[in-house]
């Protein structure tokens, strides 16, 4: 026997938690049920280990007179498509749901095949999606645009200051702390050494650095032989960072350690 859907759906988009409500159409529409509240205040890090759910309710007709179809188990494919009509299928998650006697159903979408929010491979990153919806094997027509919630076309801009992408500010190239003797105690996309006359050489993987195209600022670390003050000058060097070391008492060069940024501005 054939079934005939009805659903409407309405999905949050775009933010750094994901949130569906949706509808049965006609006189059969519920509330929302109430979201519990935090008991304290939620961090970005925090929101990581929550479940990324969607939640979708539709209802389900018997075609031969239109009742709903109640107290029923069916065989449900959910899926996510880049378009109207044909396209690349982008998501998709089997379920077993039960109607109620409305011939309502729910369902949590992402359960069994979790959503990938990857800010670098997820497709919620504000193209136009719509979702089919197959129950028994039949999938239903038109699919379902995902729409925003309100306000939540408004946090598209979570990631930029002022309508300002990361590009648009200084761009750390790299950052570090530099032993005494010139290794690397922390950070990355860098190698040092130190000469015989106690300069240090800096090479930034990629970099052909030139002093005059990127802002470096180097700063001694106070510690037991590193003379108090000591000044920091840098300079480059065959397409590296030079950094000398100076006893600012009696100018004499030194080693100490040191940390230090190089930004593109």
């Amino acid at each position: 026997m054939r079934n005939f859907l009805r659903q409407t759906l309405t999905m949050l988009v775009g933010a750094a938690l994901l949130g569906v409500g949706l509808a049965a159409t006609g006189a059969f529409a519920q509330d929302a049920p109430a979201q519990p509240q935090a008991a304290a205040p939620v961090t970005v890090q925090g929101t990581l280990a929550t479940n990324h759910y969607l939640n979708y309710q539709g209802q389900v007709f018997n075609p031969n007179g239109g009742a709903p179809l109640a107290n029923q188990a069916l065989n449900v494919v959910f899926r996510i498509y880049g378009d109207a009509g044909g396209g690349s299928l982008l998501w998709q998650e089997n379920q077993v749901v039960t109607t109620n006697i409305d011939g309502l159903f729910t369902a949590e979408l992402g359960k069994s095949n979790p959503f990938n929010l990857s800010a670098s491979s997820t497709f919620f990153d504000g193209r136009d999606l719509f979702l089919g919806v197959a129950v028994n094997g039949e999938e239903g027509t038109p699919r379902l645009p995902i729409a925003y919630v309100p306000y939540a076309i408004f946090a598209r801009n979570a990631d930029s200051l002022d309508g300002l992408g990361s590009g648009d500010f200084a761009q750390v190239l790299a950052d570090g702390i530099i032993t005494e003797s010139g290794g690397r105690e922390r950070g990355d996309g860098f190698s040092s050494s130190q000469a015989a006359d106690k300069s240090y050489l800096i090479a930034i993987d990629g970099i052909n650095y030139s002093l005059n195209e990127y802002v470096t600022v180097v700063t001694p670390i106070s510690q037991a032989g590193c003379p108090k003050p000591t000044a920091a000058m840098t300079n480059s060097s065959g397409g590296s960072l030079l950094v000398e070391l100076f006893d600012t008492k009696n100018g004499e060069r030194v080693s100490c350690k040191f940390h230090f940024i190089v930004v593109r501005p």
